[in-house]
């Protein structure tokens, strides 16, 4: 039994600044069956957390990481809610 399996469909919300970054991750998302939620402005955090409750909380930590942090401690939904920051480092070849 797949965790799929335990829950009808399983809600993540991506915040980014840039969703072409987290456009590969999104997509596989959607194949695993996972609804993802894309948001570019965290001031709509709150009002999103009043309507949708995501079972994870998908970062883009260099552009956005401290910001968000600051977003999710003013909301007491988010507090229960996983949250993990991604960083894309490239090495110049």
């Amino acid at each position: 039994m797949s965790i799929l399996d335990a829950k009808t469909c399983m809600k993540v919300f991506t915040i980014a600044h840039d969703f072409l970054k987290l456009n590969p991750l999104n997509t596989r998302l959607s194949q695993a069956g996972i609804e993802e939620i894309g948001l570019s402005d965290i001031s709509t955090i709150g009002s999103l957390m009043a309507i949708e409750q995501p079972d994870l909380i998908l970062v883009d930590g260099e552009v956005l990481g401290c910001q968000v942090l600051v977003a999710l401690r003013k909301e007491p939904a988010a507090q229960a809610i996983p949250v993990v920051f991604l960083t894309e480092q490239a090495a110049d070849e």
